[in-house]
C-alpha cells in the first residue's frame, strides 16, 4: 500500500500551547515568592463538550495545607483559539474595557476571549496585575508566614 500521508504531517509550529504558558506562570509564581505560595495547573479532557481542553489554574498555599484557589480555567477545542478564559467576575469588572470579554456566564462568572496567543498572554498578564488576585496571593503569603514560613508544620506544631 502506498504512504498516503504528506511529508508535513505532524509538524508543529513553534508556538506554545495555553498548557505550557499556564505551567511556565505557575513555576514562575513560586520562584517570585520563594514558594511561600505556588500554582497549579490541572487538566481535564471531556470529549463530550465542544471545548474539551480545560485547564485551571489554582494559586496554592502549601503551609496552610495545600489551600487552593481557582483564579482562573480555560478551554478550547481541538483548534485551540480562539479559547475562553473564565475568571473571577470582580476581575471582570476591574477590566471591563477589555475587549475580548465575553457574555456567557459560567459558574455565575463572564470570561475573557483570546483569538491567539498574544492575546492569551495579554489577558493573562491583566488577570495576574489585578487588584483581586495581587490580595488573594499577599493574603495567602500572610497567612502562611504567621503559621511557620517556608515549610510546613510538623504534628508537634499543630494546636489540636
Amino acid at each position: 500500500m502506498d504512504d498516503l500521508w504528506p511529508e508535513s504531517i505532524g509538524q508543529t509550529s513553534d508556538s506554545l500551547t495555553p498548557l505550557t504558558i499556564l505551567q511556565e506562570q505557575a513555576k514562575l509564581l513560586g520562584d517570585k515568592t520563594q514558594n511561600i505560595v505556588t500554582a497549579d495547573v490541572e487538566t481535564v479532557i471531556d470529549n463530550d463538550k465542544d471545548n474539551p481542553f480545560v485547564y485551571g489554574f489554582y494559586v496554592v498555599a502549601p503551609v496552610l495545607q495545600n489551600f487552593r484557589y481557582r483564579l482562573l480555567e480555560i478551554s478550547h477545542n481541538i483548534e485551540i483559539y480562539p479559547l475562553s478564559i473564565y475568571v473571577d467576575e470582580e476581575i471582570i469588572d476591574e477590566n471591563k474595557d477589555w475587549i475580548g470579554i465575553g457574555q456567557e456566564n459560567i459558574w455565575s462568572k463572564k470570561y475573557f476571549k483570546a483569538k491567539d496567543e498574544s492575546e492569551f498572554i495579554d489577558v493573562l498578564r491583566m488577570i495576574f496585575s489585578s487588584k483581586k488576585t495581587k490580595r488573594v496571593v499577599a493574603n495567602l503569603m500572610r497567612q502562611s508566614k504567621q503559621l511557620g514560613g517556608y515549610a510546613a508544620p510538623t504534628e508537634d506544631d499543630v494546636p489540636f
